[in-house]
């Protein structure tokens, strides 16, 4: 089974995706992977998520992995799943997601805001954990401290990152992909501007990439 971490290292970045009409989905993918972005996180914040799921998942390529995000109860997690989703995604650790995404060998990626929560996740067994919100709980100078007493967790994280910021939590030898919103504003998908998102994906990997490679070993 692929992990969470193996998912993230790969992914390197994760747009979070909200979908309000199910027709935007398959150009939203399209323009991700010609940006050169083939795992996206889709939330289940409105209606139209488990069906963009549904959606992409059987189209299959461009989307190589797909997940689903915010999903904070088993039935959400199930559903899902069934949709056609890969791993799932949370803002803080929910724990009967936990024990499904267990009981089905379903990757797991739980969110964290807190050093005391990010112990909690690898007593349970995490390496990768997702920080939300990141910007809000203390941006690059946290996940750097919280990198100095948890060296083994790998982190995710999302919430206050925009192409200005962006190379700032890439560096970080614990950060392993950066996830966010910015990638795909609404405003461009409602116009159905998706050369923007096109660009703004190619622009993130790239920054991404410069970021990391500067990283010494």
């Amino acid at each position: 089974m692929t992990s969470a971490l193996a998912i993230l290292q790969r992914a390197r970045v994760m747009p979070v995706v909200t979908i309000n009409r199910i027709e935007e989905a398959k150009p939203l993918a399209d323009a991700l992977a010609q940006g050169g972005i083939d795992v996206m996180e889709v939330t289940l914040r409105t209606d139209a998520g488990l069906a963009a799921i549904e959606e992409l998942a059987k189209a299959g390529d461009p989307i190589r992995t797909l997940g689903a995000g915010t999903v904070l109860c088993e039935g959400q997690a199930r559903a899902a799943v069934e949709a056609g989703a890969e791993f799932l995604v949370s803002p803080g650790m929910v724990a009967e997601v936990q024990a499904y995404c267990r009981r089905h060998g379903v990757p797991y990626l739980p969110g964290i805001a807190t050093v005391t929560e990010a112990i909690g996740a690898t007593a349970l067994g995490y390496d990768a954990v997702k920080v939300f919100p990141a910007g809000s709980v203390g941006g690059p100078g946290f996940l750097e401290a919280l990198a100095s007493v948890l060296p083994g967790l790998a982190v995710c994280p999302t919430g206050g990152i925009n192409a200005g910021n962006l190379a700032e939590y890439a560096r970080l030898a614990n950060v392993v992909c950066v996830g966010g919103s910015w990638l795909v504003p609404q405003l461009a998908i409602r116009q159905g501007n998706f050369r923007t998102i096109e660009d703004l994906a190619s622009q993130a990997l790239n920054i991404v990439r410069e970021s990391q490679q500067r990283t010494p070993p």
